[in-house]
């Protein structure tokens, strides 16, 4: 399985890493996810990883390091 550098500065980078693992065919052996990310696409990444994969939940190390302010965000 391939590795994804993400730029966490860059909220396109993040898109594009997160599209790439949503469309990663389930991993053929045995394979471990780990990341750290914005909440909700760290639930995405999970609930993928879990339930689309199969992979047990002890091979899924994600974290979700802060959350978009959707409000503070539309103000802008």
């Amino acid at each position: 399985m391939p590795i994804y550098p993400v730029d966490t500065r860059s909220p396109e980078c993040l898109l594009l890493t997160e599209t790439a693992v949503l469309t990663e065919r389930r991993p053929l052996d045995r394979a471990k996810l780990w990341g750290a990310a914005e909440r909700d696409v760290i639930t995405r990444l999970r609930r993928h990883a879990l339930k689309a994969w199969g992979l047990p939940r002890s091979d899924v190390h994600l974290t979700a390091y802060w959350t978009v302010d959707h409000a503070q965000d539309s103000d802008a």
